[in-house]
């Protein structure tokens, strides 16, 4: 008998830790799979790889029983599979695990009509249970591999084949003890590849917040891997040179004794290669633990920091707490050296554009690496759910992701404003294409008594006001976007003043995402082919002397990867020269850096 586990990921760098679980826990603690009468397999795409590649791909295991990992951007994409795949295998059992369908059973047998069972939340206890009910004897006999499964507890099984009735056989207790799961990720030759994949790991289960927008706040038990656990799994990632692990903890500083000596077996057995990602409540963070992030060496983590909003009454409601001024003092307290992303939630109860644009300004003066606006998701089985169903003037998808179409202070238009806002807070602020001189737009409209919201805000207006609407979610070449928010600095009076400097920081900008192939008609070149010269020889010896490469470039193929500016020091009639430093793949001795040189 085959038992397949299917993932299918958002993009292709990612990992599934779900069915790697579950096929782990089956192999440790089922007899079948251990003596060969059944197989479990799990098996990954993606969701732009097409509905008819994956069918493909899943009939070449000629599968007795499927299970598909659903989630919130693979639901649509789920349901289209199992539906052609129940075609070709009308007597195949074939369930379904996760978020999507775990709380909203109900809605998940009439939308795909092809799916027997569904195992609700935690899966491994369940999984394994299921396994060992199924007869091999019986593999082709649906009807009687279903009912097997009705005593099962923790599984949602349809009545009928057909029918949009179903049974349910109860609550599951979870697991108390998680080490008893095994390592999921114990093939890396065969599970991954480390220049491609994203890999998820847990060391905890379960959120003690209540936030009303999130799946999360319905298991309020947390519980823990061992420290000795976390330590070996850890060790797995770094000699095997992964790099990026995203812990899936939801808050993963609850407990400082335990987190801190995660933090401290992540520096001292370092890589120089693997970063650990975080998601983390700021506020928690102490003193101590500000000393302590000092140590970290750069790369070696970075923080996900949820803000969502700054309106107390939206933060009643949504029954989160925060305190402000304890979070800007936490964040502003990170060392610059550990990439921290902030995020923002649009749509909440009693939040209006004008509340809203006031947690704008506080999240982007916090000068996070990232500042990232989403927007809500009014998520099946959520509290926030049933609080949008009794407020009319609530509207949302009801199809995956379940964004908010109107709350009850913003309408439609207000939120299509936000993403236009969000579009160019994610193309020239947090992919870091004009990050300088929005930066340095921000400080010259604070000393006008203006938030970065506004600057967002106009520069939106502008370029509306230059492009048919239609077209204003669509792809842009960079160049595209600074010749925009060059003519925005060129025709606001308000920068009358001040353009020769905010010209200097577009030139700046622009020279920082690469060696240009051709210079726009904008950009004033002042370059000196003596002085780039003069500046790589410099260079080159002084890293030799300090040991950096044993083979450096060689002067031609330095000279291609760099470029050399002088910029105008506005007021002073002197000139700053910059060497630009543009990464080689083929040589460490290369990468994305600008080193300023003396002034002329």
């Amino acid at each position: 008998m085959n038992i397949l586990l299917v993932a299918v990921n958002s993009k292709f760098i990612q990992s599934n830790l779900a069915v790697r679980l579950l096929c782990r826990y089956a192999e440790t603690f089922c007899p079948a799979v251990q003596e060969g009468t059944v197989s479990v397999h799990f098996a990954e795409w993606n969701i732009n790889q097409g509905i008819s590649s994956i069918v493909r791909g899943i009939v070449q295991y000629h599968p007795d029983v499927l299970l598909f990992s659903t989630y919130i951007w693979n639901r649509l994409e789920v349901f289209q599979i199992i539906s052609d795949i129940r075609s070709l295998y009308p007597d195949s059992l074939i369930g379904s695990g996760g978020p999507e369908v775990s709380w909203n059973a109900e809605q998940a047998f009439v939308d795909s009509p092809g799916l027997d069972l569904i195992i609700q939340g935690e899966g491994e206890q369940t999984f394994r249970d299921l396994v060992n009910a199924i007869n091999p004897v019986d593999t082709m006999n649906r009807l009687s591999q279903l009912e097997r499964c009705r005593a099962i507890p923790g599984i949602y099984c349809r009545t009928v084949p057909g029918s949009t009735s179903y049974t349910f056989s109860g609550e599951r207790t979870p697991l108390s003890h998680l080490d008893s799961i095994p390592f999921p990720y114990r093939f890396p030759e065969k599970d991954l590849n480390p220049e491609q994949r994203i890999i998820y790991y847990e060391s905890s289960r379960g959120c003690p917040f209540t936030c009303s927008y999130c799946l999360s706040s319905i298991d309020k038990r947390v519980r823990y891997y061992s420290l000795e656990r976390v330590f070996e799994d850890l060790s797995f990632f770094l000699n095997n040179r992964y790099p990026l692990v995203k812990f899936v903890d939801r808050t993963f500083n609850l407990d400082p004794a335990r987190y801190l000596r995660i933090w401290e077996y992540i520096r001292d057995n370092w890589n120089s290669v693997t970063c650990f990602h975080f998601e983390i409540a700021a506020e928690y963070l102490d003193d101590n633990c500000f000393l302590f992030l000092a140590s970290m060496p750069e790369g070696s983590i970075q923080f996900e920091i949820g803000i969502q909003t700054t309106n107390e009454r939206s933060l009643q409601e949504i029954t989160r707490k925060s305190d402000p001024d304890k979070l800007s003092r936490a964040i502003r307290s990170i060392p610059p050296s550990i990439h921290t992303h902030v995020d923002l939630i649009a749509g909440l109860p009693h939040d209006t554009i004008e509340t809203f644009s006031r947690s704008f300004d506080y999240a982007f003066s916090l000068h996070a690496d990232m500042l990232q606006l989403g927007f809500l998701k009014i998520l099946p089985g959520t509290i926030m759910e049933n609080y949008a169903r009794t407020n009319p003037t609530y509207a949302w998808s009801q199809y995956p992701p379940y964004e908010v179409l109107r709350s009850t202070d913003m309408g439609y238009q207000d939120l299509v404003h936000l993403k236009e806002i969000e579009q160019i807070l994610d193309t020239w602020y947090n992919n870091g294409l004009l990050r300088f001189t929005l930066h340095k737009l921000e400080e010259l409209l604070s000393m006008q008594g203006k938030g970065p919201f506004s600057l967002f805000a106009d520069i939106v207006s502008f370029i509306k006001s230059r492009y048919e609407r239609q077209d204003f979610f669509l792809p842009r070449k960079p160049a595209d976007s600074f010749s925009a928010l060059h003519a925005f600095i060129h025709e606001k009076k308000e920068f009358e003043a001040d353009r020769g400097m905010l010209f200097e920081w577009l030139h700046y900008d622009f020279l920082r995402q690469g060696k240009p192939g051709a210079f726009p008609d904008w950009f004033i070149r002042r370059y000196d082919k003596e002085a780039h010269f003069r500046a790589l020889e410099s260079l080159l010896e002084a890293r030799s002397l300090q040991g950096e490469d044993e083979y450096p470039p060689s002067r031609r193929r330095l000279f291609s990867s760099s470029d050399y500016h002088e910029f105008l020091l506005i007021g002073q009639n002197k000139v700053q020269p910059v060497l630009f430093l543009y990464r080689d793949t083929a040589c460490g001795f290369l990468k994305n850096e600008c080193i300023t040189l003396d002034v002329k």
